[in-house]
Parts: structure tokens; sequence; C-alpha cells
């Protein structure tokens, strides 16, 4: 289920779910690291692999997520890739705490920006790592994303 990437990058705009140009693409590196960093939580999958979660409805429930900025997800390859960690489990429904980010931080940071917070150490969360606290310790991760949105915003 998790494909493994080729090195080349693309070479022409990717479109999104409703066919126009996505402006904002991660390079080869920041992808391969995303992919390293994701693997312990689940790792990255295309949105058509998440969307087969439910052959009905999933792909209109998926774009509908993504043209909102609801999900964390970024465009690499050809293809938009998901960490599988942010949805229940064989669904895709969006989990609530990461909604909730989301919600605070897609504003403020591009598709690769918001993918990579979730996976970097966090100042705010004495060097932990937001993914790794989002279950034990919400509030806290919730703090830490309200800080840069307050921080970004003066």
């Amino acid at each position: 289920m998790h494909a493994t990437p080729a090195r080349t990058a693309p070479t022409a705009p990717v479109a999104n779910w409703h066919g126009a140009a996505l402006a904002l693409r991660v390079d080869d590196d920041r992808f391969l690291g995303l992919l390293a960093a994701y693997r312990t939580s689940g790792g990255l999958a295309t949105g058509h692999e998440i969307a087969a979660r439910r052959p009905r409805t999933g792909l209109s429930e998926l774009a509908r997520a993504i043209a909102a900025r609801e999900v964390i997800g970024m465009a690499w390859g050809g293809q938009r890739w998901l960490p599988f960690f942010q949805f229940e489990r064989g669904d895709v429904a969006v989990r609530a705490p990461v909604r909730l980010l989301v919600g605070e931080l897609a504003g403020l940071l591009d598709d690769g920006d918001l993918a990579q917070w979730f996976v970097q150490p966090n100042g705010w969360l004495d060097g932990a790592q937001p993914l790794h606290l989002l279950d034990s310790d919400f509030a806290r991760v919730h703090d830490a994303a309200r800080a840069l949105r307050f921080a970004c915003s003066n």
C-alpha cells in the first residue's frame, strides 16, 4: 500500500482534486524526509489509497477535506500524499484533534510546512514532535499551534 517514491521531481504543475494547478509542491529531499518522519505513525499514502477505504464516498469526502484545507497533505510526483495518522482507522474521516490543529495552522503554513510542523521538534513542547504528543497531551500541542499562529500574526 505504501509506494516507494522515485527521486525525480514533477516537471509540470500537479493538478488538485478539482483540476486546478497546485502552486506548492515539495521537493524530492523534503518529501523523502517527510516519508521517513511519518513512517512510525503509519506513513504517507496517496489520496486514492486513502479514499479506497470507502469506495463509494471516500474520494468525494477526501476531495472536500483537501479543498477546505482540513487535512495535511502535499503534492509530490504528480500525486497528493497524506499522512495516515490524521484519519480514523479504516476511514477517510479526519480525527478531530488533527482537524483543530490544521485549522489553527492552515492559514499560516503552506502544505509542506504544515506537514513538517507535525514531525519537527517543537520548542513549545520541550523539543518533542507534535505528532508524538497528539494523543497523550493534546492541550499542549494545541497551545504550541496557537503560539505559532500568534507569533506569525504579530
